[in-house]
């Protein structure tokens, strides 16, 4: 048996400060988890303009999310030198090796792997008095997925509690093919931090009743249109410009 030292009196008071620390920490996680955010958190990051202290959650009123509200974090990666990239499969390779290779818990070595290509588009609302964004995907026939469309309201905001109480759920008739979530998405440099809230609704091939009026986003998104005069309802809702993104997806367990 390895036995340790005993420890002089200095060394003892700073493990029982950790043990209080630690014990802190936990407690923090079990609040965290419950769907309880109080909390004024302030961290100190690097990026390019040097450290800053960021306040993470200005808000101090106490937010309780409801039941099928996830609540999550998402990390926002910059790719840098793109024109060197000669080989986009070998590159994603890269970038998940070195993922399993820093995580205590990440192995996508035994995961099910798919590729889709999706094209993603905006809507216009503006003319339906709304100032939510509104994000189509369609996904395109390829491994897994084809012909599935979803759409998303999202509201932003560097307050979480702005952000997360937003109007943002699916029609009653969609909330079994529906998910929403209150997330705090993080980049490179703490300025760009924000939260936001979204509501998705997912439609299988041949069933996305694609809006062409405000009336219709009603039917999806009624809550965010509350109020809105019987006059708008046939305004028109409008696509704006595509782009193309090819998406990779791990299926397996932590």
């Amino acid at each position: 048996f390895d036995i340790p030292p005993k420890m002089s009196f200095k060394e003892n008071v700073f493990t029982h400060r950790k043990k209080i620390i630690i014990a802190a920490i936990a407690l923090l996680s079990l609040l965290i988890f419950a769907g309880v955010i109080a909390l004024m958190v302030t961290t100190l990051v690097k990026c390019d303009k040097g450290y800053e202290s960021v306040l993470l959650t200005p808000s101090k009123e106490v937010l309780y999310f409801e039941f099928n509200l996830k609540n999550s974090t998402e990390m926002q990666i910059n790719l840098n030198n793109l024109e060197e990239w000669t080989d986009r499969e070998a590159k994603m390779d890269e970038w998940i090796a070195a993922m399993n290779h820093k995580s205590k818990y990440l192995d996508t070595e035994y995961s099910i792997i798919t590729n889709r290509v999706r094209e993603q588009y905006d809507l216009d609302v503006s003319e339906c008095k709304s100032h939510t964004m509104y994000r189509v995907r369609e996904y395109t026939t390829w491994e897994d997925g084809a012909g599935d469309v979803t759409i998303d309201s999202k509201s932003n905001d560097k307050d979480i509690h702005t952000a997360c109480t937003s109007s943002m759920a699916p029609a009653e008739k969609y909330k079994i093919k529906s998910s929403e979530k209150c997330e705090y998405d993080r980049h490179e440099c703490p300025e760009d931090d924000k939260y936001s809230r979204e509501g998705r609704i997912f439609f299988d091939e041949g069933t996305y009743p694609s809006p062409t009026t405000c009336a219709d986003m009603i039917e999806l998104f009624p809550d965010d249109f509350k109020g809105l005069s019987s006059k708008y309802l046939d305004y028109p809702v409008s696509k704006k410009s595509s782009t193309f993104w090819l998406e990779r997806k791990y299926i397996g367990y932590m």
